[in-house]
């Protein structure tokens, strides 16, 4: 795992040193929107669905394809205990940080003939980690020989932390309210959040 991140960070220091004098267009997007939590879904819980904040940096390389950055956040969850039959049966939320590269090619310049469109249609790929971090409370009573309550109950707490993979594939639409401002939204399916899901969400975005 160690060894797909130090990729992905050679893969960003190369990209921002190779272009940080180039006079491109940029782009900077701000969104909120809906990821799986797989753990309500072990525990059979309708309400699967959790918020998802994300911020992302792009720029056009060539025509009509940007490639950017982004980082995101969200609150999910890992199963703590399982039943004699291998059935989740206890969760604790985690800490979620999304991050990695995503990569847009604007279609609507190839019907309009025009680079830049009010109305901007696109597929996405994103390639990139999501590092979860959590802590458990544990809650234990203590019991004599004789299997009776003793004095009192203890408490104590255990930490955890997982990183795993993601690629996201999708589809993008945007529109532009001015030639610096816009809103857009986007739904991508792919193995998010350590399992295979879907994640939609809208936002707004600044071209500079």
């Amino acid at each position: 795992m160690k060894k797909k991140q130090i990729i992905v960070i050679a893969a960003l220091f190369c990209f921002f040193a190779n272009t940080a004098n180039a006079q491109e267009k940029w782009q900077l997007r701000m969104s909120y929107g809906l990821t799986q939590d797989h753990s309500k879904i072990l525990l059979g819980d309708p309400n699967y669905n959790t918020s998802h904040f994300r911020i992302d940096l792009s720029r056009e390389i060539i025509n009509h394809l940007h490639i950017g950055v982004y980082a995101g956040y969200s609150r999910l969850g890992v199963i703590t205990d399982w039943d004699s039959e291998n059935r989740a049966t206890e969760r604790t939320t985690t800490n979620a940080i999304f991050y990695g590269l995503n990569f847009r090619y604007q279609m609507m310049p190839l019907f309009t003939g025009q680079k830049d469109n009010r109305f901007e249609f696109y597929p996405i790929v994103s390639v990139g980690f999501v590092s979860e971090f959590w802590r458990v409370d544990n809650r234990e009573i203590r019991v004599d020989e004789n299997g009776m309550i003793d004095i009192g109950v203890s408490h104590y707490n255990t930490y955890g932390t997982r990183t795993e993979f993601e690629l996201g594939l999708g589809l993008g639409v945007a529109y532009n309210i001015t030639r610096r401002f816009g809103v857009f939204g986007e739904g991508t399916v792919g193995k998010f959040n350590n399992y295979e899901g879907f994640r939609f969400h809208v936002g707004v975005k600044f071209n500079f």
